[in-house]
């Protein structure tokens, strides 16, 4: 019987009408169905609440360090101190001393003057006096400050990178801290044969590989940033891109790998298929 319809004009005919529906639907997928073009590429997910704080200092050696890994702080919490090898400590005290005494024979001239024996020169004189005495004790203590490095906002301390008695120039990283309000990026290097395609605001759909996202989620974030500048990588030149998470479960691990989807635009089936764009 199957092979008496198989020779049949009966399956003959099926065939025709199979074959007359099935290549104008492949015709219609081919022209009409459009998919999405895309940049695959890996990066490394970064807090952008996490900041290298530098040292502000030249020629200084580290005399204390007051928060230690995993510690966390509050804003304005001293990190840790350097020793104040210029002696701006005692300058300071000094100048404030003689600001003081500065001060005090100004108002005794200002009392002085309603008697008229104190000209306007003395006067101006006594004022600008006081006035440097001011900026210099101002000047010093911005330079005391910096000997006492504190935190910026409220968080964490990541990384300590510094130890005691170690010298230090200025922008010598000292520490990492990573703060409360956390939102995440991804930095990746792409090609540059792909840098046209790119541009700030497209959809980037991201995986971690930490987990398995066919099981958990895909995260989604926009390009944020790309780079002008290309650098050498493997023997090619390759640009950076920042991708900005945008919905985020808080299954993203800072730190941890992840590849990211740039949705550059849509093709025709056609298209894809033969590379006619």
């Amino acid at each position: 019987m199957i092979m008496q319809f198989l020779g049949g004009k009966t399956f003959y005919r099926w065939c025709q009408w199979l074959t007359m529906l099935l290549v104008p639907t492949l015709g219609l997928l081919f022209i009409f169905v459009k998919i999405e073009r895309k940049i695959i590429t890996v990066g490394v997910v970064e807090s952008r609440g996490q900041v290298t704080v530098r040292s502000p200092v030249s020629d200084s050696l580290v005399r204390r360090i007051l928060k230690n890994d995993g510690d966390e702080f509050r804003t304005g919490d001293a990190i840790l101190e350097f020793y104040d090898l210029n002696n701006y400590g005692q300058k300071q005290a000094r100048t404030r001393l003689s600001l003081e005494r500065l001060e005090r024979r100004r108002d005794t001239l200002v009392a002085v003057r309603r008697s008229g024996s104190v000209s306007a020169a003395e006067m101006d004189e006594a004022e600008y006096a006081v006035r440097e005495a001011q900026l210099e004790l101002q000047d010093l203590t911005e330079r005391v400050e910096r000997y006492s490095v504190r935190t910026p906002f409220d968080g964490k301390v990541v990384k300590v990178l510094v130890e005691p008695y170690q010298k230090v120039e200025i922008g010598t990283p000292l520490c990492t801290l990573l703060g409360n309000e956390e939102h995440k990026l991804i930095k990746c290097m792409v090609p540059e044969n792909q840098f046209a395609r790119m541009q700030p605001g497209q959809t980037v759909y991201i995986k971690s590989q930490l987990y398995n996202y066919l099981k958990f989620e895909i995260f989604e974030g926009i390009l944020e940033k790309v780079s002008p500048y290309g650098v050498p990588l493997n023997n090619n030149v390759h640009y950076e891109v920042v991708v900005s998470i945008t919905r985020d479960s808080g299954r993203l691990r800072v730190n941890s790998a992840a590849t990211c989807e740039i949705i550059t635009g849509r093709q025709s089936l056609f298209a894809y298929v033969f590379n006619r764009e």
